[in-house]
């Protein structure tokens, strides 16, 4: 049998062994003619290899994170894929913001501020598009005495929520009540188209802007902006303003009779029966004030706001009779209103009527509402009708026999007892309650502006000035503090403080004529001569009366 030939054996590649088989898919060995060991690397595989690896870790990774969102945080509108993709992560992160912004509601409604504050501004950097949650940190910011980035914040959110009259309505809202004027028509010339539509959007914008104007005195800027849409000129917030700005200018007949027909076309309308008696007032028209109030007590009987117009304008008229028999009638028709008492009290406090303050504390005890704001205000009558032994004794035996009354009204009754003390001529007893009430942390400014007021009925003016500094320390943009400070400061020839506390009020909404001519002729004497604040501050003074100087009706 012939032997069968042997083939030639090719060398077999050498291989890792052990753990380096791992690299034996990406890297090719070879012997070289010289007998050597190569090796080659095979680029393909390694970039696939590198690709298979890093996708496989991405998914996991993206696994891991979607499972700690969705189920660890809670955040339910988000899907594995939003993970996976990146041009889907913005959306993850918008889900999370708006996830955090829900809790943070959660925590306001359980009355937990602090964390809802954390979280929500978490929330909306995460999420700046959403508008609850951006009105909520605004709120939330002003409520912790930071209304300079609660501002801040709700101006940034018009970028994505300039045609939302939802988010419109209470931005323009916190400006105005900031006298942040000069912005909101800034807002409206930005925003508004060339011809603005009949929309709400529009209207807010044109409204907002023209009641802006009004406040700076601008009246001109106001009238373009309630002419760019007809309609809003016509509408009755339009005819309200016009009748508004025509008083403001001088033509007082104009604005009376624009009102008498306003209120005659909507004749329901408690704001503007409210505006004409109180233009009427102001010209010194008792009789036809006399009238309206009555025409709207007996069109709307159930109403306590037109009865107690009518009261004051009785009581205003002397017509004392009257006055008490209406009384009687508004206690017995509003017998089961607390509120309404309670308005009637307030008035009972502001003439001094004290049997009327004391007959209601009782009223209110026997329906089980809540008498304390009556017995104070019964306090105050007596310090009013400038009964301040009564009032001190009152206040005294309101502490005692409500001993848990010192902590909640021990400061408001000790403010009235302050003003008693120096109504009686005990000004160290004065100073020392008055003190320790307006070393209190919260105080409204409102409340203030009122005990000033009282201060000086009993001629402790030093003191009522003091008061008023500590109500713009606690509401610096309030205006009738201001200008009542200013008041004083001319009064008291407070030459170092004037031109400071001036230059304020100037920068504000159409100060006082009046108190701007006095501070004019004060400016100018001897008194302010060496005064380095001197040529400045009339300087701006003069501005300030020549932008209010009255003009020829144009009729």
């Amino acid at each position: 049998m012939e032997k069968i030939r042997e083939l030639p054996a090719f060398p077999v590649p050498p291989r890792f062994e052990g753990w380096r088989r791992a690299f034996n898919p990406f890297l090719l060995g070879e012997i070289t003619p010289d007998g050597s060991l190569r090796y080659r690397v095979r680029w393909r595989r390694v970039v696939s290899g590198c690709a298979i690896a890093a996708l496989a870790l991405h998914l996991s990774l993206s696994g891991v994170v979607f499972l700690a969102v969705r189920y660890q945080q809670g955040v339910a509108t988000v899907d594995y894929l939003d993970f996976i993709l990146p041009s889907r992560w913005p959306r993850v992160r918008t889900a999370r913001g708006d996830h955090h912004i829900a809790t943070a509601q959660k925590l306001v409604a359980n009355d937990q501020a602090l964390p809802a504050l954390l979280l929500v501004r978490v929330g909306v950097a995460e999420s700046p598009g959403n508008r609850d949650g951006r009105l909520l940190l605004g709120q939330l910011l002003l409520e912790a005495g930071r209304p300079e980035l609660a501002r801040q914040v709700l101006l940034d959110g018009i970028a994505f929520h300039h045609d939302d009259p939802d988010y419109l309505r209470p931005l323009l809202a916190f400006l105005f009540q900031n006298q942040r004027d000069a912005a909101i028509i800034a807002l409206a010339r930005k925003y508004l188209p060339l011809h603005p539509g009949t929309g709400e959007r529009d209207r807010l914008y044109l409204l907002a802007a023209a009641t802006a104007g009004y406040f700076r005195g601008n009246y001109d800027v106001a009238e373009d902006f309630l002419r760019a849409q007809p309609a809003l000129g016509e509408s009755r917030d339009g005819r309200l303003l016009t009748a508004k700005m025509e008083w403001e200018r001088g033509y007082h007949d104009l604005a009376l009779l624009l009102l008498r027909d306003l209120a005659a076309a909507l004749p329901d309308d408690a704001e503007i029966h409210g505006a004409l008696v109180a233009h009427l007032d102001r010209a010194e028209r008792s009789d036809e004030v006399r009238r309206c109030a009555l025409a709207f007590q007996i069109a709307h009987p159930g109403l306590p706001g037109p009865r107690l117009e009518l009261l004051r304008a009785y009581q205003h008229a002397g017509e004392r009779d009257r006055a008490a028999r209406e009384i009687d009638a508004f206690v017995h028709d509003f017998a089961s209103d607390a509120s309404a008492l309670l308005e009637l009290a307030d008035l009972a406090a502001e003439t001094g009527d004290v049997p009327l303050a004391l007959r209601l504390t009782e009223a209110a005890r026997a329906k089980n509402f809540a008498w304390e704001p009556h017995a104070i205000l019964a306090v105050e009558a007596q310090v009013v009708a400038h009964d301040f032994h009564g009032a001190l004794e009152a206040a005294r035996d309101l502490l005692r026999t409500n001993p848990d009354w010192n902590a909640r009204f021990g400061p408001v009754l000790g403010s009235l007892q302050a003003i008693a003390h120096f109504g009686l001529g005990d000004t160290e007893s004065a100073n020392l309650l008055l003190t320790n009430y307006l070393n209190q942390s919260y105080l409204r400014a409102e409340n203030l502006l009122a005990i000033a007021q009282r201060l000086v009925d009993v001629g402790a003016a030093e003191s009522a000035r003091q008061t008023l500094i500590r109500a713009i320390a606690a509401d610096p943009l309030n205006q009738a503090a201001l200008s009542r400070l200013v008041e004083l400061d001319l009064n008291l020839n407070r030459i170092d403080e004037l031109p400071a506390h001036l230059t304020r009020l100037l920068a504000m909404r159409q100060p006082s004529p009046d108190i701007l001519r006095v501070a004019q002729h004060k400016l100018g004497s001897d008194l302010f001569l060496f005064s380095a604040e001197r040529p400045a501050a009339l300087e701006s003074v003069r501005l300030a009366l020549e932008k209010t100087a009255r003009v020829n009706p144009r009729l």
